[in-house]
């Protein structure tokens, strides 16, 4: 790793991926201690995961952590304004998809509501046909109970039957799934099919091939042998079936119409975003991550490689412009606290976001300003904010050439930058 040798002494299991990505887990205490220790103690944000006690409330550890966080600033100023957040670790695997996954099950649940309905029709209409037959043998002896498992086994035979076919088509889907959608959805590279999907698919299919199959068991059981026998030429229509049918009916349209509304509204947000103007022109615009080994350090060393490379992909054909930064639009990077010189900094409040860009940046990806000028290689100590930034930390004020205080990665004094102009 990084032209040093390591010995492996374990392997993990499959179904291990944490952090997203992970192939090899190094000694954290001998990756600082070693020959690229003072580089990677700038490179990492660390991050502590611990097991609370039962009982022990996220919002209790956070109140802890604060207390002996305050109580260090005494003894190292550089750490006075950071302040822990304690987050449970399901929250940050998840992400924000927590609630679309959720409004995803619903839908999913919606059309196997509406895939019953049309399996209960359909055996409710076989059943029609089957009473006589039904009567015969409650006539001849046959229990209530035992007619019922019958015609409820038709219809768990039928649910599992499904189930084995979509079981089927998640074999071939899961793998394209997967690929589709890419890195940024959180776990979607854990999705397997396993014993407990298994369970779970076998068991929703006999779940609802018995919910379809109930309504006809119970119809073909409620009418007396007697009767059914003596209404062989009555009128169908008038049958409680017929009045049962048109319920199910009524049900499949009323959740095919909600899941029609549902989807109409997705594309029709969809549709929106595509025409939403992100800030930027992504046209014609590919992205490369570049991972710099750790002995490159951290400080002109590193910077003259990052150059090099960038005169290099300047210079090959069919290239008009290029840049390196330390993240991309819409896609976040360092979280740093922020505040303004003179007024008490908020490290719990006022959070952002925070590149490092060279100053090609914004004329590669056609990023336009609102007020000032672009960067320039030889300013010192100077940074650009958005729009949200200037309303957020200067309300009412020009921001142009005032200073900003922020904190975070290998800072620990906290630089000040000048403003030099506010994007749009």
């Amino acid at each position: 790793l990084d032209t040093i040798s390591y010995t492996i002494v374990g392997v993990m299991p499959p179904n291990f991926r944490y952090p997203a990505g992970a192939d090899v887990w190094e000694n954290l205490g001998s990756a600082l201690a070693g020959p690229a220790g003072a580089a990677r103690a700038h490179m990492f944000s660390f991050w502590v995961l611990g097991r609370l006690r039962p009982g022990v409330t996220p919002a209790r550890a956070q109140s802890a952590l604060d207390v002996i966080q305050r109580r260090d600033w005494s003894s190292d100023p550089a750490s006075k304004g950071w302040l822990p957040f304690v987050h449970p670790l399901r929250d940050l695997l998840v992400g924000p998809v927590r609630t679309p996954l959720l409004i995803m099950l619903g839908a999913v649940g919606l059309v196997l509501l509406v895939a019953c309905a049309n399996v209960a029709s359909l055996l409710l209409a076989r059943a029609t046909g089957r009473w006589h037959e039904i009567a015969i043998r409650s006539a001849l002896g046959a229990g209530r109970i035992r007619l019922v498992r019958a015609v409820l086994a038709e219809g768990v035979v039928l649910g599992v039957a499904g189930g084995a076919a979509g079981l089927l088509l998640a074999l071939w889907g899961v793998p394209a799934l997967v690929t589709l959608a890419g890195s940024e959805l959180p776990r979607f590279a854990a999705i397997t099919l396993d014993g407990r999907v298994l369970a779970v698919c076998f068991g929703a299919g006999a779940m609802a091939g018995a919910l379809a199959g109930l309504a006809p068991a119970l119809t073909a059981i409620r009418r007396a042998p007697a009767d059914v026998l003596k209404s062989a030429s009555a009128d169908p229509r008038r049958s409680g079936s017929s009045r049962l049918l048109s319920v199910l009916v009524v049900a499949q349209v009323a959740l095919t119409m909600v899941l029609l509304s549902g989807a109409g509204l997705l594309v029709r947000s969809f549709m929106r975003l595509t025409r939403l103007d992100p800030g930027f022109e992504p046209s014609h615009v590919v992205v490369a991550q570049l991972e710099l080994p750790a002995t490159l350090g951290f400080g002109a060393q590193r910077a003259v490689y990052v150059r090099q490379v960038l005169e290099r992909v300047r210079a090959m054909p069919g290239v008009t412009d290029a840049t390196v930064a330390t993240g991309i639009p819409l896609a976040g990077g360092a979280v740093s606290s922020v505040s303004r010189p003179g007024i008490p900094a908020r490290p719990d409040q006022d959070w952002a976001w925070i590149a490092a860009v060279t100053p090609d940046y914004f004329r590669t990806l056609g990023i336009a300003f609102d007020k000032g000028r672009p960067l320039q290689a030889v300013d010192p100590g100077v940074v650009l904010i958005d729009e949200a930034a200037a309303r957020t930390y200067f309300p009412g004020e020009d921001p142009i050439g005032k200073a900003i205080t922020f904190y975070g990665g290998s800072f620990l004094a906290g630089p000040m930058g000048e403003i030099l102009a506010e994007l749009g």
